[in-house]
């Protein structure tokens, strides 16, 4: 066991593996009999990592903007790749402003307030269980803040 005292003067104590080493490789104890039970319990996994279980990254920015009221930014039909090829154009150089002149001495700047979230956050109505799906989700929430 090592023992580390803290500023505070507590002390904790927790197993020191410094020394750990590996046993030899062997079989099992149990022999076939144990590895045929295992054998038997296996279950395949190919279902949960199937990619028709999973929606493309189109879809799912699809949904995120319909849930947002915003246009999805890649054309419907259209990939990534191709989406950000038609776009990178040269960006032009922002225009330098002229200096404000009369500006007036006697500017008063407004204290900064800070944001409280248990007294200033909007309530938020959690529903029952978890049947919503995103799209649902965040055009609730939307509405609810359009409310406040």
């Amino acid at each position: 066991m090592k023992t580390v005292q803290y500023d505070s003067g507590a002390t904790a104590s927790f197993p020191d593996y410094t020394q750990s080493e590996f046993d030899q490789p062997g079989p099992l104890e149990g022999g076939d009999d144990l590895y045929e039970r295992i054998e038997k319990n296996l279950i395949s996994l190919k279902e949960f990592i199937d990619e028709k279980r999973f929606k493309s990254y189109e879809d799912l920015q699809a949904s995120f903007a319909k849930a947002m009221a915003t246009a999805p930014s890649v054309p419907q039909g259209q990939t990534i790749a191709e989406t950000q090829q038609t776009t990178q154009q040269p960006q032009q150089q922002p225009q330098a402003q002229p200096p404000v002149s009369n500006v007036s001495e006697n500017v008063t700047t407004q204290p900064e307030t800070k944001f409280n979230a248990e007294t200033d956050a909007p309530p938020f109505d959690a529903p029952e269980g978890d049947d919503e799906d995103d799209s649902t989700f965040f055009s609730r929430v939307k509405n609810q803040a359009k409310k406040q």
